[in-house]
């Protein structure tokens, strides 16, 4: 998992000397870890630089069969890439929940 999300250069530092970026990559990592049946994602790729996003993108899509993933996001993209079903909320109530064909046909 270090090498997916290339930890590896930052071994030796403290987290507080890491960046934003760098700090999120470490807590997916964390959370990953423990192989729990379900993964809670808040926004996982905010603050990421573009390259990091998609190998992030890459490594959830790859791990999400051996676990449930929930995250939020604010990118339909991320959403669409990662999600077997996605449910889109407006002021904290629940507009429409489904495939992303069904969102599309909607």
């Amino acid at each position: 998992m270090n090498n997916e999300l290339r930890l590896n250069t930052f071994i030796d530092k403290q987290v507080y000397c890491l960046s934003g970026g760098q700090k999120r990559r470490l807590s997916i990592s964390i959370a990953m870890l423990g192989e729990s049946d379900l993964v809670v994602l808040d926004e996982p790729t905010a603050g990421l630089d573009p390259t990091s996003r998609r190998e992030l993108w890459d490594l959830l899509k790859k791990t999400k069969y051996n676990r449930k993933i929930l995250m939020s996001t604010h990118y339909m993209d991320e959403a669409e890439y990662l999600g077997d079903r996605i449910a889109i909320i407006d002021q904290g109530q629940i507009q429409c929940c489904g495939s992303i064909k069904y969102l599309r046909h909607k």
